[in-house]
């Protein structure tokens, strides 16, 4: 067993993984077993931990305890007992399995975002490649279109319908899963030849089911994307709630009375409106929701930030919602929210403050003072054909990124930093180097080994 990092979404993370696995095979997923029933939060050197199966660290959540037991939490839900990746080792994509089969929900409290899955794509955008639900952008791959067509291939096996987190809004590295609808139970006073439901169903016929089409506005004048549309019926026995993405969002209910609300991205769900249906009836109904939307785009000398550093945007001190993507779009209450990009998971830029209207648009451009560093090793046992190096750049004292590459290449943020190779724990070939703003540095380090 061997230890490797990896990052999620713009955060670091830890797992224990087998070196048994062999990832990156044509058609084969990148699976890991472990057993759910060992599932615990554990603080190791100051961390908290999801470790599985005595040993396996499975999730980090650095210093939210909360995020680790919520994690856990999930995993005693849904019972997965594997998890996969899509780009190792720095996947893009994170995903559980039960039985060889996607976990089926919902969770209470569950932080879930529902897309249609019919709509999913790869796309390539701004030089990108994401894997998107209309104007959702649900996954960033960066150059990796690959990678992009792997994860669309894999949410469409396992009928995936919610992109879910833990963490997601308390400043550490969330933990990532999918899962779709659990089956509603079959009636057998109900039951029905099979068929295909369309995804706009036919006016019902007189005397059976009431159709209800809801329209979902941002403000006054702006049709909403991808909002969340939820009805519940509030007599009967069956009061489930039915959620719909779509917008219009239609559902074909039996006749009585029910609630319906709606959400946006982040925002707040609207106050849930009651409407009597009666049998062989259509309705139309709009929710306005009370949100708006902050567009931030990323430069560095006036040219796009690839790949994107984390774009947090936060309000009273507190996490809101975080993107690694530019530009990055998040759907929030009005307000003024105050952005934050993170770098390398450890350098921090305050970014100023951004003001979001209910039914507008607010773009901002940041400009970040970021340069590049290229990092070539040379020297035994370095070099062609020889053993790639640990290249680290440190400032103050601190670690502050890390690549086993030859020439490691870095974003960092202008300053004063120190280079070196870690050999088996030990720090050689250490260098003072500059970055500045929009200009890339390019270093050799020669070392020997003794």
């Amino acid at each position: 067993m061997t230890t490797h990092r990896h990052s999620i979404g713009g955060f670091a993370a830890t797992a224990l993984l087998a070196t048994a696995m062999v990832f990156g095979q044509a058609g084969a997923e990148d699976l890991i077993p472990f057993n759910p029933a060992t599932a615990q939060a554990q603080q190791i050197d100051g961390s908290w931990k999801v470790v599985t199966d005595g040993n396996h660290w499975l999730l980090d959540f650095g210093s939210s305890a909360e995020s680790a037991r919520k994690a856990v939490a999930v995993i005693a839900h849904y019972g997965p007992n594997a998890v996969g990746y899509v780009g190792r080792p720095n996947p893009g994509m994170e995903y559980y399995l039960v039985n060889g089969a996607a976990p089926a929900g919902p969770c209470d409290g569950e932080d879930a975002i529902p897309f249609n899955p019919a709509n999913v794509e790869a796309k390539c955008i701004q030089n990108s490649w994401k894997v998107v639900d209309g104007e959702h952008w649900m996954l960033d791959f960066g150059d990796g279109r690959q990678q992009a067509e792997e994860a669309l291939g894999i949410i469409k096996k396992y009928g995936f319908t919610h992109i879910c987190f833990v963490g997601r809004c308390t400043g550490s590295r969330p933990m990532m899963y999918f899962r779709k609808d659990a089956a509603a139970p079959v009636k057998p006073a109900q039951a029905a030849p099979a068929e295909t439901k369309p995804s706009k169903p036919a006016a019902p016929a007189a005397g059976t089911k009431a159709r209800l089409r809801v329209t979902v506005m941002e403000g006054q004048n702006t049709l909403a994307v991808n909002p969340s549309v939820s009805l519940q019926r509030l007599a009967g026995p069956d009061n489930a709630v039915e959620t719909r993405t779509e917008n219009p969002a239609v559902f074909e209910v039996e006749p009585g009375t029910c609630a319906v609300s709606a959400k946006v991205g982040t925002g707040e769900a609207t106050a849930p409106r009651e409407i009597a249906l009666q049998a062989g009836e259509t309705k139309e109904i709009t929710l306005r929701t009370g949100t708006g939307t902050a567009e931030i785009t990323l430069v560095a000398g006036g040219q796009p930030v690839l790949p994107c550093p984390n774009i947090e945007l936060r309000s009273g001190g507190k996490l809101v919602s975080a993107a690694s993507q530019s530009p990055a779009r998040f759907q929030v209450t009005e307000g003024i929210y105050t952005l934050r990009v993170v770098v390398n998971s450890s350098q921090l830029f305050e970014a100023g403050d951004v003001a979001v209207a209910a039914g507008e648009t607010a773009a901002k451009t940041v400009e970040l003072p970021m340069g590049a560093l290229s990092v070539r090793v040379t020297g035994t046992p370095y070099g062609p054909g020889g053993k790639l190096p640990y290249v680290e750049v440190d400032a103050g004292g601190k670690m502050i990124a890390a690549l086993v590459d030859s020439p490691a290449k870095f974003q960092l943020l202008a300053g004063p930093y120190d280079l070196c190779v870690l050999d088996n724990g030990v720090k050689k070939g250490t260098q003072a180097v500059t970055v500045e703003a929009g200009k890339t540095k390019e270093i050799t380090l020669n070392v020997q080994a003794p």
